[in-house]
């Protein structure tokens, strides 16, 4: 954590990944939060002591050097403030879990967005998932405490399971992938009914079943695979579920 003396000019986000989408709203804006390729990018946020992040109740955050610099310079000169740098995830969980209002933020095309704290509510549950996968990808904790924590969380598969006579045949009536690296395949799971139907192109029927009943229908035969942000998939074994 800094005071805004020392700013560095690095580039924070390449924003040059983004796809170019109209304004329309707040949940245009949310689309674009899922959109980031890796929520673990970080952002500036502008803070008023280091034991406080919010500024007269808002998270204020910038996506790219240049809005962050931006920031700085309407700043009154008697107004004195720290940053710091965070994941995006985590600048979406302290919103959702804090009492406070919103999140301000500087950076998209459109200018600057305000996202209230219940809009914003509504990426909580796919955060807190990132949050935990994120902590298993370094090793803080273990798969099998991540099964633990996931048995009553819900997910959405495409298609049905598949019976004997499809197997035989080599037909498979759900969304599945081949493990690369690995002799097994997994079922692709989705976070949110809306994800699964946005990637339904073969028009499966959509199913939702608890991380617990899907362990107990693919246990031993097949993987689940939950890719909680776009491209980056975290994968149990048949015999880790």
């Amino acid at each position: 954590m800094l005071e805004l003396d020392h700013i560095d000019k690095r580039e924070v986000v390449d924003m040059g990944d983004f796809e170019k989408l109209e304004k329309d709203g707040a949940v245009m804006v949310l689309d674009k939060l899922e959109l980031i390729e890796h929520w673990n990018n970080p952002v500036m946020v502008l803070m008023p002591s280091k034991e406080e992040y919010f500024i007269d109740g808002d998270l204020e955050i910038c996506l790219s050097a240049d809005s962050f610099a931006k920031c700085i310079h309407e700043i009154p000169g008697e107004q004195k403030l720290l940053y710091s740098e965070i994941p995006m995830v985590v600048a979406i969980r302290i919103v959702c879990k804090n009492e406070c209002k919103g999140m301000r933020i500087h950076g998209f095309e459109e200018g600057e967005v305000y996202l209230t704290k219940e809009e914003l509510s509504t990426l909580e549950e796919t955060a807190d998932l990132i949050h935990l996968f994120q902590a298993l990808k370094v090793k803080q904790i273990t798969k099998k405490r991540v099964c633990q924590l996931l048995q009553n969380r819900m997910f959405y598969m495409l298609g049905e399971m598949p019976t004997a006579a499809t197997q035989d045949e080599d037909i498979f009536h759900m969304d599945i992938v081949l493990v690369k690296g690995e002799e097994y395949q997994a079922v692709k799971l989705y976070t949110t009914k809306e994800r699964a139907e946005k990637y339904n192109v073969r028009n499966f029927n959509i199913h939702g079943y608890t991380f617990k009943e899907l362990g107990n229908m693919f246990r031993k035969n097949y993987g689940l695979m939950i890719e909680a942000e776009q491209g980056f998939a975290t994968v149990f074994g048949p015999e880790e579920i």
